[in-house]
């Protein structure tokens, strides 16, 4: 039986999309958050305890990781990115509950910062769902043996 080229094709086509959806998600959610942790640890006022915001501050870092490792087509992508979701959510997850969702836009329009924080947090949302939906999905060739 020979092989049929145009499938190949298909299956690195799929891949490569997928490689490419993945680091663009992965770059949206480490600039989001770095750009609110940036501003919440160095502005004149902090925003929050110094602590959960260096930790969230190594799960951007895992984010940007997760960018060069899904071009490559690592299998550590997944890892970091998990990674990243299991140290960002603890500060962004109270940031969250204390943001006053009822009132969206007097959040984005009034509120200093407001805009970067509903991003911050979207994006991580985003790139949680495609993270599990990844894990649920991995190859059969990176299962443990």
């Amino acid at each position: 039986m020979t092989p049929n080229p145009t499938r190949s094709i298909e299956k690195s086509g799929g891949y490569v999309k997928q490689r490419v959806i993945g680091a663009i998600i992965y770059a949206l959610v480490a600039l989001a958050t770095a750009n609110w942790i940036e501003y919440g640890l160095w502005s004149g006022q902090p925003y929050g305890h110094q602590g959960p915001m260096r930790v969230a501050l190594a799960g951007t870092a895992a984010f940007a990781i997760s960018i060069f490792l899904s071009l490559l087509r690592s299998r550590f992508e997944l890892l970091f990115g998990v990674v990243g979701i299991g140290l960002s959510w603890p500060y962004f997850g109270l940031l969250a509950a204390d943001l006053p969702w009822k009132d969206v836009v007097w959040l984005v329009r009034i509120h200093v910062h407001g805009l970067d924080q509903v991003a911050a947090i979207l994006f991580l949302i985003v790139a949680t769902i495609y993270v599990l939906k990844r894990g649920w999905t991995w190859p059969a060739r990176y299962a443990p043996r």
